[in-house]
């Protein structure tokens, strides 16, 4: 609905709802109610912090309202009906990538690759890569990446954390027993202190909390190579 000069979006169900005390902080990173003994609780706690996030960049904001347990919840996203500010700052920065890409000499483009078993996430970053004139390709597991780590130099490699069968901790510690400068980005949906300590442990030079800044990245891969974590 048309609210003020906002777009109001509102999503209602007869679920479990949400207790009171947990309201004001649904919206927090890694934040998750309790399950009852037969129920296991599912993904991560990450899906309403992103939520909150892309509002806010899109100067809006998203809100709750539950009765409590087994009462059902309600969330609203509420959006300005023109964002002439957002857009600008979206236009220059699409604008500022060919001339970016255009400034990258053939002896500054790297030989990337990056591994997630996400596969449009993997397309994604290869596009903006490629974009910067880089040469990526990509892997959808651990496994294959170090196969293809062994079988082919590259100067840098993002790897998420989370895959399965191998995993990126896994990955690091193989791939640094053997003698490699290669720099390794790790990019994970966690945040905790002890799992970017584990990452650096095993191998990684960096640590990426998703959802990634594509400049952030780029700003990475163009370190010199005595910028690298020890």
């Amino acid at each position: 609905r048309s609210e003020g000069g906002n777009i109001v979006i509102s999503v209602k169900d007869q679920g479990v709802g949400i207790l009171p005390a947990l309201q004001p902080f649904i919206f927090d990173l890694f934040m998750q109610g309790p399950v009852g003994d037969d129920q296991m609780a599912k993904g991560l706690g990450i899906g309403l912090s992103l939520v909150k996030t892309i509002a806010k960049l899109h100067n809006g904001c998203v809100s709750v309202v539950s009765k409590g347990d087994g009462q059902g919840s309600e969330f609203i996203v509420t959006l300005p009906a023109e964002i002439a500010t957002a857009s600008a700052n979206v236009s220059d920065f699409a604008a500022a990538l060919p001339a970016a890409a255009s400034s990258l000499s053939p002896l500054s483009a790297k030989h990337i690759l990056i591994i997630d078993d996400n596969a449009d996430i993997n397309k994604t970053m290869q596009d903006f890569l490629v974009g910067f004139g880089h040469d990526v390709e990509c892997a959808l597991d651990a496994t294959t990446g170090l196969q293809m780590a062994h079988c082919q130099a590259y100067d840098v490699i993002c790897c998420d954390i989370g895959l399965p069968g191998m995993n990126g901790y896994e990955f690091a510690e193989t791939l640094r027993q053997s003698p490699s400068t290669v720099r390794l980005i790790a990019i994970s949906g966690y945040d905790q202190p002890e799992q970017r300590d584990r990452a650096l442990k095993a191998g990684f030079n960096h640590y990426l909390v998703k959802p990634i800044f594509g400049l952030e990245l780029i700003d990475l891969i163009d370190l010199p190579a005595n910028g690298d974590a020890k």
